[in-house]
């Protein structure tokens, strides 16, 4: 698939456009990409990571490097270089974009955690800052009233 073709659904500042790429992304990691990568969780434990981090790496989707993962309080910390969607809109946008990634890290993580997470982005190459980072969790574990968490999460009351 053409990157110009995911930098187009990306580039959107519509919040409530963006949500729904995220979630749509988590619920079909969730649901079928663990099933067609035969991932087991329980089986291979976080070693499943590895193969995650290797595939977004020969697809072309950036490295992903010093993913920190909190098992026993359900987190991980994902930092992502060479971006390559995120490094097509340098410096230009004022809001993290990359909400197809953060459906598939808290997908990926909802499977290994057995539990239901969510996944913010912190940093963005498109906002002109040097990698991605996502901190992935369950939804009370972030601060609401932060607007990154507000402009990423559907929250719930």
């Amino acid at each position: 698939m053409p990157n110009e073709l995911i930098v187009g659904l990306l580039s959107h500042s519509d919040a409530a456009f963006n949500k729904k790429i995220y979630y749509t992304v988590r619920e079909a990691v969730i649901k079928d990409l663990v099933k067609d990568f035969r991932i087991d969780f329980k089986a291979t434990g976080l070693k499943a990571i590895e193969v995650i981090e290797q595939y977004f790496s020969e697809s072309g989707w950036g490295h992903i490097e010093n993913v920190q993962v909190d098992r026993e309080h359900f987190r991980a910390i994902i930092h992502v270089s060479n971006n390559p969607f995120a490094s097509k809109l340098f410096g230009k946008s004022k809001e993290p974009i990359d909400h197809l990634f953060r459906g598939i890290f808290a997908g990926l993580f909802s499977v290994a955690f057995e539990k239901k997470m969510e996944c913010v982005e912190l940093h963005c190459v498109a906002r002109g800052e040097q990698d991605c980072e996502f901190v992935v969790k369950e939804q009370h574990d972030f601060d609401v009233s932060k607007k990154e968490v507000q402009n990423q999460l559907e929250l719930e009351v």
